[in-house]
């Protein structure tokens, strides 16, 4: 079978452009936009009111991420976080698909296994629900 070598190196150059774009590397940082600090404190302050209205669960802090899980440099003003210090996700609960008042027109993101295919990169979801919760599956 012939592999047509366009086909290649565009695919090469995607993934080129996605490497450069997620290392800060693509555009030029410019200094006056709010650091990643900020926009994980005002994550944080949300993260408690929830907690506090009961609306999600506390959960345990995570261990911080040591040099070595760290896979590349990135500006001075983004941060690396865990995925469960800027989410909160449960398991089980899944939507009943039948109830297209939960499917349709959705705006959070839905992460399924599906979505993760590396092990390291989430970058989209194939699905976005709406904020009904009378439709979850207890």
């Amino acid at each position: 079978m012939k592999i047509n070598t366009l086909d290649c190196d565009a695919q090469a150059l995607r993934e080129k452009i996605l490497d450069l774009a997620m290392r800060g590397k693509l555009v030029p940082q410019d200094p006056d936009d709010e650091p990643a600090s900020e926009l994980l404190e005002k994550i944080k302050a949300e993260k408690k009111q929830l907690i506090k209205e009961k609306k999600i669960k506390k959960t345990k802090p995570l261990a911080p991420i040591t040099d070595k899980e760290k896979p590349f440099d990135i500006p001075d003003s983004w941060e690396w976080v865990k995925f469960g210090d800027i989410v909160s996700f449960s398991l089980g609960k899944t939507p009943r698909r039948g109830n297209k008042k939960y499917w349709e027109n959705g705006t959070i993101p839905w992460v399924s296994i599906s979505d993760i295919k590396d092990k390291r990169l989430l970058n989209k979801t194939k699905e976005e629900i709406t904020n009904n919760k009378s439709s979850i599956r207890r």
